[in-house]
């Protein structure tokens, strides 16, 4: 009886001004950049409520995707109290057991609803959505026939009214009607793909999913009534195996009671998986069974031949149709891909020399020793200082961040030490510096090495003493900060021409991280852009040939350049309606990997300098520093060489060795050690790759990272072990 109550009493909306139209408006990457990047001041929010409500709002629901205080500007967080006192109908998305602490004062609970992205489930067949956990949806409905219901994904990308921009500037219509303010911010915001390949925000999946219950498009969750029919239908059909004779009247039986069943739960808005689609198929096949065998008795009819081979071909079109569809790539989430690693925010490979420092760093975190971060412009070195924050004891507290080039040297030391009032023209209030707003947190300090010699031993004099004082002021200040300083320069370099001091570098290089440039990890490639295209547009499908391609890229701007272009090639792709990126997309001119002819000219340097320092056991470290190298590349050339002296030399060690070395001496231990080991990893993998019946091709995908000038040797080499098998 409650079965049938529940699913005849439709969705019952209660809320007052349910069926009032509402507004949306939204706030994503461009608006946040233009109103001074992320977390965007929040006397910005509070010049929208203001004009919000001047213009007639009935309600706002703000995403507010922050909790703590702006230590930097209270003034901007006091403001934005004010308006919330003002106006009490103005409610925030925030997670209620979280105190809104905003210069010390604290927000009702009844006008603290969860973000959009609590409360949400998502899979194959739809959103799932669990009434009663104080998310948004809550606050329009209620008497639901059930507590959990499903919604189908939306099949079209949702589009704000406005932006945050036009509710700041007054150019909002919202009279007598709620107003929605969400983030479509990446980074920030959650990100949920549908069955369609459609990538939607949640807060836009929840504005459309309240849209869905008040039209009543939804389906009742109840795996009980699920499992019940499923037992109910299965007894019925395995009825049939005890009623042979009558197979034909147990498959019509089975398929009319699986019909009335589903009919019911359809019209009833009873939520069922996929899998019920396919329990009616036992009742298909003893309806077939009978008929198939009448027909089998009256045929004598034997295939010809020719039959036989038109089959044949076509299946042999399949296969090829099935490999061509397979080796398309499709966008999936990166944290899926083969090989790849991710540790707040950082996507690496496996094999990667990111993962040895991110190791490292994950142990450095744990001290409080001053780390230094060397790497060329955009590697990454403010995302490695706040996964060393993020790791260590001082987690919890701010994470301050200092670009010491952009700063000239009359405003660096006001911006990191602060200014008493009236210190100077246009101090016209106190202000506290990032030293100040550090304290028991973490100060980086980028482009460390731009700063001049004079600022440089006001810093050491900090460093050393841990007090400082603000300028205009008297007073010491005391503060507990964590210094992690980066700069792209060659620093000893700068030492030996006098542009930074000696006694600061030791002080700062606590310990030393120096992070590769792109080209130089050419394994990362792949999964940083495929991380970059899903964030930016899930849907956009990709080619191997386009990997390889961005593989072959130098990536002069490293990291930041790759997202920069994969932001150009989502643009283009879509001005040119299609669903997938080609490498024209990326607007790449200058940025070509050596020649084959070049690679040769700096495979033969690397093995004359091996030669130079004899193979000894930190031969490789040696010939790195010597060439400018990472210490990868010229482990991948080595690797490269012993796989053309094993070829040319049939396997022997010794004539490999001798091979190697030429007419110079060499340390035959380290030499042989190093043969030995390079030629165990080499043929472990290609003996595995043969084994699992991988093709050349992709054998040669477990050897990413070896010069391309080597290629050829490779697949010599995997000839030669295949023969082996064989």
């Amino acid at each position: 009886m409650r079965f049938i109550f529940s699913a005849f009493c439709l969705l019952s909306l209660c809320h007052d001004g349910l069926t009032q139209e509402r507004v949306s408006i939204v706030i994503n990457t461009i608006h946040g950049q233009e109103l001074g990047g992320w977390p965007i001041a929040r006397r910005w929010y509070g010049i929208a409520i203001h004009n919000l409500k001047e213009a007639g709002a009935k309600r706002i629901f703000i995403d507010m995707a922050f909790v703590k205080a702006d230590i930097v500007h209270p003034e901007s967080d006091e403001f934005f109290y004010e308006q919330l006192v003002r106006y009490p109908d103005v409610y925030l998305l925030t997670d209620p057991d979280i105190d809104m602490i905003l210069g010390g004062k604290k927000i009702p609970a009844d006008r603290l609803y969860y973000p959009f992205s609590s409360g949400l489930k998502s899979d194959y067949n739809g959103i799932h959505y669990s009434y009663g956990l104080q998310t948004l949806p809550d606050f329009f409905v209620s008497n639901l026939p059930s507590n959990r219901i499903v919604i189908s994904f939306p099949q079209k990308a949702f589009t704000a009214d406005y932006t945050l921009i036009q509710a700041i500037r007054g150019e909002v219509s919202c009279k007598d009607q709620d107003v929605m303010v969400y983030l479509d911010y990446p980074g920030v915001t959650s990100y949920i793909v549908g069955d369609n390949g459609l990538s939607m925000s949640t807060s836009e999946i929840q504005i459309q999913m309240i849209a869905a219950i008040e039209n009543q498009d939804y389906k009742i969750l109840w795996p009980d009534w699920k499992v019940f029919l499923c037992f109910t239908v299965s007894w019925i059909i395995l009825g049939g195996w005890f009623f042979k004779k009558r197979m034909m009247v147990w498959g019509v039986l089975s398929v009319s009671a699986w019909l009335i069943i589903t009919i019911f739960l359809h019209f009833t808005k009873i939520y069922f998986d996929v899998y019920w689609y396919a329990s009616f198929l036992p009742g298909i096949v003893f309806m077939l069974i009978p008929i198939l065998h009448r027909r089998r008795k009256e045929s004598s009819t034997v295939h010809q031949p020719s039959s036989v081979h038109s089959s044949t071909a076509e299946m042999e079109d399949l296969r090829y149709r099935l490999n061509y569809y397979e080796q398309l790539s499709y966008q999936i989430p990166p944290l899926e891909l083969d090989g790849t690693c991710e540790s707040s925010g950082i996507f690496y490979h496996r094999d990667s020399p990111m993962s040895d420092i991110l190791k490292k760093s994950d142990q450095v975190a744990k001290s409080d020793l001053a780390v230094m971060i060397i790497g060329e412009s955009g590697t990454g070195k403010e995302k490695l200082a706040q996964f060393i924050h993020q790791r260590s004891e001082r987690a919890g507290k701010p994470f301050i961040a200092v670009n010491c080039g952009s700063l000239n040297e009359n405003l660096i030391e006001a911006e990191l030490f602060g200014y008493e009032k009236g210190a100077f023209t246009g101090a016209v209030q106190q202000k506290i510096g990032r030293f100040e707003a550090a304290d028991g947190g973490t100060l980086f300090l980028d482009e460390v090495a731009e700063t001049s010699l004079a600022f440089q031993v006001k810093l050491l004099r900090v460093l050393q003493e841990g007090t400082f004082e603000r300028v205009g002021g008297v007073k010491p200040i005391a503060v507990n900060v964590r210094i992690i300083a980066a700069t792209h320069q060659n620093i000893a370099d700068a030492i030996a021409k006098g542009k930074f001091r000696e006694d600061l570098f030791y002080r700062l290089n606590g310990f030393h991280f120096e992070i590769p440039p792109l080209r130089e990890r050419r394994m990362d490639i792949e999964l940083i852009f495929k991380q970059f295209l899903y964030e930016l547009d899930a849907s956009l499908q990709f080619s191997p040939a386009l990997v390889e391609w961005l593989s072959g890229q130098m990536w002069r701007g490293n990291v930041r350049q790759l997202r920069s272009a994969t932001q150009r090639a989502v643009i283009n792709a879509r001005m040119r309606q299609r669903k997938f990126v080609i490498p024209e997309d990326f607007e790449i001119t200058d940025s070509v990997m050596p020649t084959k002819e070049n690679g040769d000219i700096l495979a033969d340097q690397i093995l004359q300098a091996f030669r130079k320092y004899e193979f000894k056991h930190r031969s490789i470290s040696a010939v790195a520093n010597d060439l400018d190298l990472h210490r990868t590349t010229v482990t991948e050339y080595l690797r490269g060489w012993v796989i053309r002296a094993r070829n040319e030399n049939s396997g022997d060690l010794k004539k490999t060795m001798s091979y190697l070395k030429g007419d110079a001496t060499a340390d035959e231990k380290s030499l042989r050690q190093r043969v030995e080991e390079y030629n165990d990893y080499i043929v472990q993998h290609i003996s595995a790759g043969i084994e699992n019946n991988e093709s050349d091709q992709v054998i040669r995908m477990r050897f990413k990272n070896l010069p391309k000038n080597f290629e050829a040797d490779l697949a010599a080499l995997i000839e030669i072990e295949r023969k082996k098998i064989r």
